[in-house]
């Protein structure tokens, strides 16, 4: 089911500032997100003798445009944070009608 309208926080990477040798650090800014549409995706628990604790959990948010996210940034859904799951698939269209749906990004949190 298509959740609409829900608020994510948006943990975008980048330089985040300069240490005392004027080189870059690397880290998170956060910026929220309206009315962002939210697609639960499916989960996985390992089958791995080696780790049988491990779950996998995937789901797809839909934004209206593309921000220009990238596949380090991160998000933050519902209280749990997930990371960008490959290349961020913007600008995707009906191909019968045109309309334009924005981008679709694919995340996943992988946990134990």
């Amino acid at each position: 089911m298509w959740n609409h309208g829900e608020q994510v926080v948006w943990h975008r990477h980048g330089v985040t500032g300069k240490d005392s040798y004027s080189r870059p650090i690397l880290g998170f800014t956060d910026e929220p997100l309206e009315n962002v549409v939210v697609a639960p995706g499916s989960s996985s628990e390992s089958r791995s003798t080696s780790n049988p604790s491990r779950l996998s959990t995937q789901m797809s948010i839909l934004l209206t445009s593309d921000p220009g996210i990238s596949d380090q940034d991160e998000f933050t859904i519902r209280g749990r944070r997930y990371a960008v799951e490959g290349d961020p698939e913007g600008g995707w269209v009906n191909p019968f009608t045109g309309t334009s749906f924005g981008t679709e990004i694919n995340l996943k949190k992988v946990t134990g």
